[in-house]
């Protein structure tokens, strides 16, 4: 059983991107570098790590001190995908547009930078429900 602490979350964050895939297709907003990219609604992250914790307690309990150090490390996760990489590609659109005020002849020597890198506070709160829920669903068949 040891092995599910690690194969449910991958599998979730599998299941994440193909959601987050399809959202992307809906809204018109794919491209194929949005297969490996960040943001987007529901958060791959979160889902991962939020399948991670909740594998982890149902495997070991509330009490592991493996479950609490996974806690803390979600509660790291959740707080940089709503702040330092939410800033970061909000430096990256302004910094992109700054580049595109340049003459067109030095426009060109500067790289462009991703600009969807962090996450809004819904779209984590999404990731976290499918976390959770994906997590519930396959823990269940599994145990069947």
């Amino acid at each position: 059983m040891e092995y599910l602490i690690i194969a449910i979350p991958l599998a979730v964050g599998i299941l994440t991107q193909c959601i987050k895939i399809l959202v992307d297709i809906c809204k018109g907003h794919f491209s194929f570098s949005s297969l490996h990219g960040y943001g987007g609604i529901p958060s791959g992250h979160a889902a991962f790590i939020t399948s991670a914790v909740t594998t982890i307690y149902l495997l070991e309990g509330m009490h592991s001190s493996v479950f609490l150090l996974s806690l803390i490390v979600a509660i790291i996760v959740f707080r940089d995908a709503v702040t330092l990489r939410k800033n970061m590609g909000e430096h990256g659109k302004v910094i992109n547009q700054l580049i595109k005020e340049l003459p067109d002849s030095k426009e060109y020597a500067y790289p462009v930078f991703p600009e969807r890198l962090g996450h809004t506070v819904f779209q984590v709160l999404v990731g976290i429900v499918t976390g959770f829920i994906l997590t519930i669903v396959i823990f269940t068949l599994i145990q069947q």
